[in-house]
């Protein structure tokens, strides 16, 4: 196994950043919290040793968002009566996120999947920390299992 080469990689006792939140034989369940204190932002992971096949699998799980950045109409349109601009805003946000919702559904029923992304910010510490887990947790696992 190449990983082994991986002398460069130090990870913390506690690990920062990584909390463990359940362990046994079996499966381990992981926490990653990210930089900007967001608990939307985190990464759960558990890996899991499969004991018919003697696989190993990495579940993760992250809340994922819709393009909130996407606009059909323009929320932003300069009128000079602090009301009406309100309104309108109010009003223009709540037209985008209905069709950002028709869209994400319609995606989905016409395709079966719908595409996205997430992001979790790891200082350099945390990301080793997140990778070396992983290791530690296969290489317990497939000892404890054989």
């Amino acid at each position: 196994m190449r990983f082994n080469n991986l002398f460069w990689c130090k990870k913390q006792t506690p690990a920062e950043g990584i909390r463990i939140d359940y362990k046994c034989d079996t499966e381990v369940f992981y926490t990653v919290s990210c930089n900007c204190g967001n608990t939307d932002d985190q990464i759960e992971y558990s890996i899991e040793f499969d004991t018919d096949t003697k696989d190993i699998l990495l579940h993760s799980y992250v809340k994922l968002k819709t393009d909130w950045y996407s606009k059909v109409f323009d929320e932003y349109k300069f009128i000079d009566n602090y009301w009406l601009f309100a309104i309108n805003y109010q009003l223009m946000s709540l037209i985008n996120g209905l069709i950002r919702r028709i869209t994400f559904t319609w995606k989905m029923w016409v395709h079966g999947y719908v595409e996205f992304h997430t992001h979790t910010i790891l200082n350099e510490q945390v990301s080793m920390n997140y990778a070396m887990s992983i290791l530690d947790a296969v290489r317990e696992m497939k000892k404890v299992n054989k």
